[in-house]
């Protein structure tokens, strides 16, 4: 029971994750510190978030390409982007792009592979889905995140055994 609400608590459960768009954009400050990145790009992401919590999704989408375009380094910018192209409409290759930029950056970026990972389940690319999560969650085992994305495509791919084993050692260290 506490493995069902701790799943659940995290959005997902038995390919739940591959329906559910995020429920908002990342907001933390980006990495690296703001003193080393490009000011434009730093003030196109500040207009994003700002345009994000208006409403106004075409214009957030033009910012945080904005941002990325004039700093690689804005991951979260770049991320956001294909959040705001989910919540434009079902995940598309433009939003895939956006994820898996945001990754070439910061390769184990959580938010970025659960969001690839549900528009794979979408897009009927269950397949591809554990290529990518299962190395990272080797590599994170401490990511509770990662450990149920890894979990939820595990059951997905009918793993069943394996899944409750990576969802008990995830709320294990939850409970740490």
């Amino acid at each position: 029971f506490r493995l069902l609400v701790f799943l659940l608590s995290l959005g997902f459960i038995a390919c739940g994750a591959a329906t559910a768009v995020p429920d908002r954009v990342e907001t933390v400050e980006p990495e690296p510190s703001e003193a080393e990145l490009n000011p434009a790009a730093l003030k196109a992401y500040s207009d994003g978030i700002t345009a994000v919590e208006g409403g106004q999704l075409g214009e957030a989408a033009f910012h945080f390409h904005k941002a990325f375009e004039l700093d690689e380094r804005l991951f979260r910018a770049a991320y956001n982007l294909g959040y705001v192209h989910e919540r434009r409409g079902s995940p598309s290759e433009e939003s895939l792009a956006a994820y898996h930029r945001a990754l070439k950056v910061q390769p184990e970026y959580s938010p970025a592979i659960a969001a690839i990972a549900r528009a794979f389940h979408l897009s009927g690319r269950s397949d591809e889905v554990l290529e990518l999560v299962a190395p990272v969650a080797r590599a994170n085992p401490d990511d509770p995140v990662i450990q149920t994305v890894y979990a939820d495509t595990l059951l997905s791919e009918g793993q069943h055994a394996k899944a409750r084993e990576v969802a008990k050692r995830a709320l294990k260290r939850n409970e740490r």
